[in-house]
């Protein structure tokens, strides 16, 4: 069976191909916030020669009791504290 790429800009990604990690936020909370993290996991793949594709939810599907938290996205991450 042949094996289906994936491009992400100029990451390729497939079973068969290098790792390429995904890492990134689990919600969205701010663009700063969004951006030192992601500058930071630049820093490390780069030196260690991994591919790098950010990953973040804008919003997170919600746990059973959902009715009793507030929605999270961008600028309401600290709602739930």
């Amino acid at each position: 069976m042949k094996q289906k790429v994936i491009s992400i800009g100029d990451i390729n990604v497939a079973n068969d191909l290098p790792f390429v990690l995904f890492g990134g936020m689990n919600v969205l909370e701010s663009r700063d916030l969004a951006m030192r993290i992601c500058e930071h996991y630049v820093t490390v793949t780069q030196k260690l020669g991994i591919p790098y594709v950010f990953k973040a939810s804008f919003d997170k599907a919600k746990p059973l009791f959902h009715s009793l938290l507030p929605r999270a996205g961008p600028g309401r991450g600290d709602a739930y504290f």
